[in-house]
């Protein structure tokens, strides 16, 4: 297998410039890959040399993280509100799509809006609530303009 190279994309979808990368394909078949929270898109570059030039390959950088925008506040249903739009924009369908955490939360998110689309769930670690923890659409925002990064706190050693 060659390894190919992604083409870096981008569009503005819901006020936001959000950039992906897409390894092509002739195939019909898709996966689509969502990172955590603190990462970016190209955290998928070992899983998606794995799989076989079959596939047509698309990871997105979430809105706030990696080369998509970081402007204005947004919170969980931004997030997966943005990952419909690139479904429908693009036309995708017969997806098999894949999630990190947030990512789980954005790909389970996309399948309830759009589950005609999507042929497989792949969810690693989701983020998953009780519909209440999530709060309302306007009161769970998080603002990267004027406050830390959710995970700057994190540890990077432990004992």
């Amino acid at each position: 297998m060659v390894a190919r190279e992604p083409v870096e994309r981008r569009l503005t979808l819901n006020d936001t410039e959000l950039c992906y990368f897409e390894w092509p394909s002739t195939s019909d078949s898709l996966v689509l890959l969502l990172h955590a929270t603190g990462f970016h898109a190209r955290c998928w570059d070992k899983t998606v040399a794995a799989l076989s030039d079959d596939y047509r390959v698309i990871a997105l950088d979430l809105r706030g993280h990696g080369r998509s925008g970081k402007n204005g506040s947004f919170g969980w249903f931004d997030l997966g509100d943005d990952v419909v739009a690139l479904i429908d924009t693009l036309g995708l369908n017969n997806i098999v799509l894949a999630g990190h955490s947030v990512g789980g939360h954005c790909a389970l998110y996309a399948s309830s809006q759009r589950i005609e689309r999507i042929k497989a769930l792949v969810l690693i670690d989701p983020v998953i609530l009780r519909p209440e923890q999530y709060g309302s659409p306007e009161s769970n925002k998080f603002n990267f303009e004027s406050e830390e990064h959710p995970v700057a706190r994190r540890r990077d050693h432990w004992k």
